[in-house]
């Protein structure tokens, strides 16, 4: 454990990935001979400071993922396959509320929200979090490459941000488990939605630090991207 806390990845991989195609979720399509799913949770299982997984899946693949996924590829820290809802942030929400059979609100355990379609994030990346998430809510991202413009819903143009001020989200998402149950609960009375977890953090003003990342811990999206991932794979495998 870290810090004497436990430390536990909830990923997300529910989703249909309709983008993808195909007859699968691309959750289960193969990247370089296995799983995308087996590869994102393999990273979480080597990582030292993840003490526990959570992965939410469709919930007629449950059994899939355990016979075909879990098992096969040793995945010993994954304790819950849970169902998914009709949107990541429904199924994060109810990943969150079956963690409390091994992980502590109030001994402020840690919990890192991680996309299942992100393969290939790395242990150090995991550990950064981790060890931000100590403190205050983590966000894994990078610094935009290119300028970025806000405009209104008819496309006119009414800001350019500082591009140095501009990050690219990725994920994992660090928080205690506290906050996280609290912010995903409060955004489900309300009734609001969010494109990442971080901003339900911001809408409680808590704080949220980033935390430099990679630009190859891409989201594995369309058969573009599941090419894009193979070659830095092979990349990772001649530099290794």
């Amino acid at each position: 454990m870290h810090m004497n806390r436990r430390v536990v990845a909830v990923i997300a991989a529910a989703g249909k990935g309709t983008r993808m195609g195909g007859a699968i979720p691309k959750q289960f399509v193969e990247l370089e001979g296995i799983p995308l799913l087996a590869r994102t949770l393999a990273v979480f299982e080597c990582a030292s400071v993840i003490d526990d997984i959570a992965v939410t899946v469709p919930a007629d693949l449950r059994e899939y993922t355990s016979s075909t996924i879990i098992a096969p590829y040793g995945l010993k820290k994954v304790k819950a396959v849970i169902p998914g809802g009709p949107d990541r942030q429904s199924s994060v929400r109810s990943a969150l509320l079956g963690l409390h059979s091994f992980i502590n609100m109030d001994d402020g355990d840690l919990v890192l929200i991680h996309d299942g379609a992100r393969p290939l994030v790395t242990e150090p990346q995991i550990e950064s979090v981790v060890a931000v998430s100590a403190c205050c809510c983590a966000v894994l991202g990078v610094l935009s490459k290119d300028t970025v413009k806000l405009a209104d819903d008819v496309g006119y143009v009414y800001s350019t941000p500082d591009r140095s001020s501009v990050w690219i989200v990725q994920t994992p998402q660090g928080f205690t488990y506290g906050n996280a149950v609290d912010m995903h609960m409060r955004a489900a009375q309300m009734g609001v939605c969010a494109t990442d977890d971080a901003a339900l953090a911001e809408r409680l003003n808590l704080p949220v630090r980033m935390v430099s990342g990679d630009y190859t811990n891409i989201k594995v999206t369309t058969p573009d991207d599941l090419m894009y991932a193979a070659s830095i794979i092979r990349s990772r495998a001649k530099s290794a």
